[in-house]
């Protein structure tokens, strides 16, 4: 009689509780018979999902999620059922071969252990090697990071090691199904590998079992990295390369970076960022993008600083659009031209790559720069934009985020293309605010107002408040004419005189200005009132600074041909300086 499902997850719970099972992943907290933790399919800060051994259930009173450990499997890793019922019975040891799947356990489980013993025969080979240990060793790579990811190598020979593999009761067909050996066109006992005189890098799946291997050339190979054949047991767009060793990592930051290549999770985890994973390839299928959302909510991608890895992920962006949810994104960093993650942190080290994490560009802001890539402000142009946007957002499926970046996008290009007069005077001379925010033209007009009523605070601040350009011309005319008078010498009987000559011309304008000197500063001490002009300067100045870090994130991303180190540099600074104003605001 064939065993049922019911029947697999009794054996696994007489083996393993839930419980030991789930503290890979959560951190449990002991109550009465149960144990409690914080939910891992939504935020909170109180647990509210509990486990109970006793049942082989979970579940949790904040979202509603529960059920048994296939559902967690299913859920958390974004698996199949299939592949949750194939890992709970890898870990338990359980025999497949009576039960109602269509799984064959006999042939997956002899599969899998053929693929650890290639493993095995690689990893032993590089440690004893010691040419292609001082390779790694020039790249920045140490043995207990060729131990920690089991790097390998394969050697031209490998005829001992398929005899010493059919010895162990694998046939030549079990072994060439892999793909890893392959037999010669011009013989059937002759037979070379794949992987020849290359480093090996093992892939796990998601249950922590090999499914395949990359290969890194060491010689002068025109092609450099070479995968596993695609198998029901490896495909390439479900797989992600370092997830096993650095999961722990990817837990406690809560941080995960996307790759391109094997050698640059390596060399990131070499300088201490241990959080990253790799792609297998210029590419990021919808697989593997939900699958980087099963623990992060806002992943990284950085791929290669050319024009295939910035196309890559010109791709990615647009496709994630699609199957976007709340709370669930991704940030972006771009690299200088021709260099890669290994490169970037070999030369820049942790500061260096710790830095482009922190101004990585928003998912939204790089959809912009996508659908806006030229310098043009034509009418057709401008419908060409209008176009991209609606085909852009139109695949989006959740419709709380399609309305959102229909908003976002609509916004930026009104700003980009029509981005008007934001004061202007009516035919009564009143002014009139526009599409400048509030705070911006308070800040103006109590800059305004100090200028007309406490001329002395402003003596050391003259450069400050030229090299300030409001955004009004009107606005900025007024202020460069005060700034003239008050250099002058005599300058009080000017500025009166000034006054009195604005305020009949301008009668409106002056109750405004004299209405805030009343609201913002009349009441307060010289030091107060210079203190409120300095904070003032500076938040004038963030509109200004914004758009030069966004036409420097364009040169950056469209310009690939230049050597961006300079521009990065000049990025950082301007992040920094923008951060220090928004402390700052008032």
């Amino acid at each position: 009689m064939k065993n049922s499902v019911s029947d697999i997850l009794n054996q696994f719970h007489n083996k393993i509780k839930l419980s030991e099972y789930l503290n890979k992943y959560l951190d449990l907290i002991p109550r009465g018979n149960s144990f409690v933790a914080r939910c891992p399919f939504h935020k909170e800060k109180t647990p509210s999902f509990s486990i109970n051994d006793e049942k082989g259930l979970f579940y949790c009173f904040g979202c509603g999620t529960g059920g048994n450990i296939l559902n967690f499997i299913s859920k958390y890793k974004n698996c199949t059922f299939r592949e949750s019922l194939q890992e709970i019975t890898n870990i338990a040891g359980i025999n497949l071969k009576n039960t109602s799947s269509s799984i064959s356990s006999n042939t997956l489980n002899k599969k899998f252990k053929l693929l650890d013993l290639f493993n095995q025969f690689f990893h032993k080979n590089i440690l004893n090697n010691q040419k292609v240990l001082e390779y790694l060793k020039t790249r920045e790579i140490d043995k207990s990071l060729v131990q920690k990811f089991s790097i390998g190598y394969c050697p031209n020979n490998i005829d001992n090691f398929l005899k010493f593999l059919e010895e162990n009761g694998f046939t030549k067909s079990e072994i060439l199904e892999l793909g890893i050996i392959i037999q010669s066109k011009n013989s059937e006992n002759s037979f070379f590998g794949r992987f020849n005189d290359r480093i090996i890098f093992p892939i796990y799946n998601f249950s922590n079992k090999i499914n395949g291997f990359g290969g890194r050339t060491v010689s002068n190979s025109k092609i450099k990295y070479i995968n596993s054949p695609e198998s029901l047991l490896f495909k390439k767009s479900e797989n992600l390369y370092g997830f096993k060793q650095n999961f722990s990592e990817i837990k406690d930051q809560k941080k995960l970076i996307v790759v391109e290549g094997y050698l640059d999770v390596v060399s990131l985890n070499s300088k201490k960022i241990g959080f990253s994973v790799a792609s297998l390839g210029t590419s990021l299928s919808e697989t593997q993008i939900k699958k980087t959302w099963n623990f992060v909510d806002t992943p990284y991608i950085c791929f290669d600083g050319d024009l295939a890895g910035e196309k890559a992920m010109k791709s990615i962006a647009l496709k994630s659009l699609k199957f976007l949810k709340p709370g669930k994104s991704l940030k972006f960093i771009h690299l200088p031209n021709k260099m890669d993650p290994d490169s970037y942190i070999r030369e820049f080290k942790n500061e260096g790559f710790t830095s482009l994490i922190n101004n990585a560009q928003e998912l939204s802001e790089f959809i912009w720069l996508i659908l806006n890539n030229e310098k043009n402000s034509t009418p057709e142009y401008i419908a060409l934009v209008n176009q991209r946007i609606f085909e852009a957002t139109n695949v989006i499926e959740d419709k709380t985020i399609r309305n959102e970046y229909v908003k976002y996008l609509q916004n930026k290009k009104n700003e980009f293309f029509w981005k008007s007069r934001s004061i202007n005077k009516n035919k009564n001379n009143t002014i009139l605010k526009s599409d400048l925010t509030q705070k911006s033209y308070i800040n103006e007009m109590i800059m305004l107002s100090l200028l007309f009523f406490e001329p002395k605070i402003i003596e050391n601040f003259v450069e400050e408040i030229v090299n300030v350009k409001f955004v009004d011309p009107y606005l900025e005319q007024k202020k460069l004419s005060l700034i003239k008078i008050l250099s002058l010498e005599n300058n009080n009987s000017r500025v009166l005189n000034y006054k009195n000559s604005f305020k009949e011309n301008d009668e409106e304008f002056f109750q405004l200005i004299k209405k805030i000197q009343v609201d913002h500063f009349k009441n307060l001490n010289i030091a107060k009132k210079k203190k409120l002009l300095q904070d003032i300067i500076l938040n004038l100045r963030l509109p200004n600074l914004l758009k030069e870090r966004e036409k420097i994130k364009s040169e950056i991303v469209f310009n690939k041909d230049l050597d961006n180190s300079k521009l990065f540099l000049k990025h950082e600074k301007l992040t920094n300086e923008i951060n220090k104003i928004k402390k700052r605001e008032i």
